[in-house]
């Protein structure tokens, strides 16, 4: 029984700092698509791009209207959404350590 608990305490200790390690210094950013009636809009574009970020993210929203950034380092963010027939809309957002920052647009 010890042997087995002892197992269980070291597994625990060596996977968390695995665990940790991936998700240190980064959030994540989601939010939903919608027309100015309400209706979601799919396959929309988003851009995420930031000065903590290298380069530009692209992501395009699901049949729900629903993006999803994920590993995303702290900052501010611009956001940049678009689809054909519609206006194109900029928004900015913050993104903390360990957080999910939601950013709906309409």
């Amino acid at each position: 029984m010890r042997r087995v608990v002892f197992g269980l305490i070291l597994l625990a200790s060596l996977a968390s700092p695995a665990l940790v390690a991936g998700q240190a210094g980064e959030g994540s950013l989601r939010g939903v698509v919608q027309d100015a009636t309400g209706l979601v809009v799919a396959q929309a574009t988003v851009h995420a791009e930031s000065p903590a970020q290298q380069g530009s993210r692209v992501t395009a929203s699901d049949e729900v209207g629903a993006y999803q950034f994920q590993g995303l380092a702290p900052g501010l963010y611009t956001l940049t959404f678009e689809f054909m027939g519609f206006q194109t809309v900029k928004s900015t957002v913050r993104v903390s350590v360990g957080a999910i920052a939601r950013l709906d647009v309409v």
